[in-house]
């Protein structure tokens, strides 16, 4: 099915950016980390990749409700669990700080799972 083909397409994206390059100390880490490491500018690239993932997440049929785009930019109503794009983008702003955090922060992945939640609880209606 059309959702079943954006969440796999949503993950592998994910997967690419925060886990595809290698393994270091058990941690995976992707492109996103990896380009982390060049100054300022390159933030700028890495929230752009970010929304990517964001527009392939809004090509589910019926699109993606306005809710779900805010957990996913902001995600405040998760409990302040995480704040994925833009917490990514201003913790990576410090220097080597914010290199280990987008790490272990995943923010993409962490997209990919609210996806998958709301297909889940969509498919459950």
């Amino acid at each position: 099915d059309h959702n079943t083909k954006v969440l796999n397409k949503v993950q592998r994206q994910a997967y690419q950016l925060d886990m595809s390059l290698f393994n270091c100390c058990g941690i995976r880490v992707g492109w996103s980390s990896v380009i982390a490491i060049i100054p300022v500018q390159v933030y700028v690239l890495d929230a752009f990749m970010a929304f990517m993932v964001l527009r392939t997440c809004q090509e589910v049929q019926g699109g993606l409700p306005k809710g779900v785009q805010a957990k996913v930019i902001f995600n405040s109503c998760y409990a302040g669990r995480d704040v994925n794009i833009i917490m990514d983008f201003g913790v990576g702003l410090v220097p080597l700080i914010g290199d280990i955090a987008d790490v272990l922060f995943r923010a993409n992945t962490r997209n990919a799972m609210v996806l998958k939640e709301y297909l889940y609880e969509k498919a459950k209606k």
